[in-house]
C-alpha cells in the first residue's frame, strides 16, 4: 500500500488544500490530516479508514499498488482452536437438545423422573384457569353483591370484558390474547376456587418426537460442517482457500468507485488562456472589487482561498448570485465551469467572457486580471 505521506505529496502537487479535498469527499478535514501524518483514526472512523484512503487515492489520482487478494486474518494455531471450540460447542448443544426432547416429550422411564417432581408452570396455571366454566364468574359476583362496573373498576378492566366472560363469549381483537390473564385476575378477586388438573401433559406423540430429534441431529451436524469448512477455507493456506482466490470478484463498493472514477473527466484551463478569453466592453466603477456575473439559466461552483488568513469559502454561482471579492486581497479562486461566466467587472472596467467550453479554472490568482487590456 502507499505510505501516508503520498497523500500530502499528491494533494500539494495539485495545489489543493485539505479543506477543499474534505469538502469534495464529504469528510472531516481532521481525517485527511491524520491520514497524511500516518496517525490512526479514532472511534467509529477507524472502521472506515480503508474506505477513506481509497476515496482519497481515487480523487488525487494516486496509483494504488496491487495487493494480495487474500488476507489471512488468523494464524494456524488460532484456526485450530476455533475449529475445536466449534466442534465442542455444537456437540454439547446437540446432546443437550436431544436429552431435553427425549426426557420431556416421550413416555419412557426417563420422563417419569420429571413427572414425580413436576410443578405447575405458567402454561399449566392458564390451563387450570380455563377449566372453570364461565358462569361461575357471574355466580360468584352476584353472591358477593358486586356489580360488573365495580369489579371492572377495581381490576382496571373494561366492563364489557367481564360481561362477555360471564356470558361465555370470546373476546375480540387484542383482548383475545389476554383472556386467560383477565380470567385469572377475576377469579382471584372473586375468590373462585380453581379446579385442579393433571400435572403432566404430553404435547407430542412418539413418532413426532423421533422426527424432531433426527431433524436436530441433521441441522446441527450440517451447521458444524459448514462452519468448519468456512474457517478452514477462508483462514488457512491450504489448497481449499485457493478456490476463493481464483474466482475473486469486485464487490459493490469497488464497482461504484470504478464507475465514479470513469465519470470524472475534468479538463483544466491554464491561467494564461483564461485571461485571453476576455474582451473589454466599457468602463464601469468596481470600487476595489471584482465581480463575476453568470449567464442566465446556467450555474457553476466556486472556491475562494484567502491566502493571508488561510480561509476558504465555497458556493454556487447563478444568475441571482454573483461572486464579489475584494481585489486588494491575496486571493486564489476556483471556477468549476468557466463557460457559465457572462462577464466580469474589475479595475473599473467591464469584460465580456467569450469561451463557451466547459473548463475548470484552478487556483487562479486574481492579481493576474491586471494583465487584461
Amino acid at each position: 500500500m502507499l505510505v501516508p505521506s503520498s497523500i500530502k505529496e499528491a494533494r500539494e502537487k495539485k495545489g489543493l488544500s485539505i479543506n477543499f479535498v474534505a469538502s469534495k469527499l464529504k469528510l472531516n478535514p481532521s481525517i485527511i490530516k491524520n491520514l497524511e501524518e500516518g496517525l490512526n483514526l479514532n472511534g467509529v472512523h477507524s472502521f472506515y479508514e480503508s474506505s477513506y484512503k481509497r476515496s482519497i487515492y481515487k480523487f488525487l489520482d494516486i496509483p494504488i499498488k496491487p495487493t494480495e487478494k487474500k488476507i489471512h486474518l488468523m494464524n494456524y494455531d488460532f484456526q485450530v482452536l476455533m475449529i475445536i471450540y466449534s466442534v465442542v460447542f455444537f456437540s454439547f448443544s446437540l446432546m443437550t437438545i436431544s436429552y431435553y426432547l427425549i426426557s420431556n416429550f416421550s413416555d419412557n422411564r426417563t420422563s417419569q423422573m420429571f413427572v414425580d417432581y413436576y410443578e405447575d408452570d405458567n402454561l399449566m396455571n392458564l390451563l387450570k384457569v380455563s377449566a372453570i366454566v364461565p358462569s361461575s364468574i357471574k355466580e360468584a359476583r352476584e353472591k358477593k353483591g358486586l356489580s360488573i362496573n365495580f369489579v371492572a373498576s377495581k381490576l382496571k378492566l373494561n366492563p364489557s370484558i367481564i360481561k362477555n366472560l360471564e356470558e361465555g363469549l370470546n373476546l375480540n381483537g387484542v383482548h383475545s390474547f389476554y383472556e386467560s390473564s383477565y380470567k385469572r385476575s377475576i377469579y382471584k378477586f372473586l375468590d373462585i376456587p380453581i379446579k385442579p388438573t393433571e400435572k403432566k401433559i404430553h404435547l407430542m406423540n412418539y413418532d413426532f418426537q423421533v422426527l424432531m430429534i433426527i431433524y436436530s441431529v441433521v441441522f446441527f451436524s450440517f451447521s458444524l460442517m459448514t462452519i468448519s469448512y468456512y474457517l478452514i477455507s477462508n483462514f488457512s493456506d491450504n489448497r481449499t482457500s485457493q478456490m476463493f482466490v481464483d474466482y475473486y470478484e469486485d464487490d459493490n463498493l469497488m464497482n461504484l468507485l470504478k464507475v465514479s472514477a470513469k465519470k470524472t473527466d475534468i479538463k483544466f484551463i491554464s491561467h494564461e488562456e483564461f485571461i485571453k478569453n476576455f474582451k473589454f466592453i466599457q468602463s464601469e466603477n468596481s470600487k476595489n472589487h471584482i465581480l463575476i456575473k453568470i449567464k442566465p439559466n446556467l450555474k457553476t461552483y466556486y472556491k475562494v482561498h484567502y491566502l493571508i488568513d488561510d480561509l476558504e469559502s465555497f458556493g454556487q454561482l447563478n444568475v441571482n448570485f454573483d461572486l464579489i471579492i475584494n481585489s486588494e486581497k491575496d486571493v486564489l479562486i476556483d471556477i468549476s465551469d468557466i463557460s457559465a461566466i457572462d462577464f466580469i467587472i474589475f479595475n473599473n472596467n467591464k469584460y465580456k467572457f467569450l469561451n463557451d467550453y466547459r473548463y475548470y479554472l484552478k487556483n487562479f490568482d486574481i492579481k493576474k486580471l491586471y494583465d487584461l487590456k
